[in-house]
């Protein structure tokens, strides 16, 4: 019985202490805070280029959209 109430005590202290870090695990706060201040303190230069990034891999999968479209009707022409 004292094993289980000391179990107990323990884990009421950890919620009680590490709860806001579990309440922001399960809401992305801590995630998205974390990778903010990596990006911003290491990776600086790319949400400069972050834009041409996404344009270029936009315009490649337009791309391979297009020539898959033209293969089928194609291939259904043969």
């Amino acid at each position: 019985m004292y094993a289980q109430m000391a179990g107990a005590d323990n884990m009421s202290y950890r919620l009680y202490h590490y709860g806001s870090v579990l309440v922001a695990l399960a809401d992305y706060t801590f995630i998205r805070e974390t990778f903010w201040s990596i990006g911003k303190d290491h990776y600086s230069g790319l949400h400069r280029y972050s834009g041409q990034v996404f344009r270029g891999l936009l315009t490649a999968a337009v791309g391979v959209v297009l020539v898959v479209l033209l293969w089928v009707v194609h291939s259904r022409e043969r």
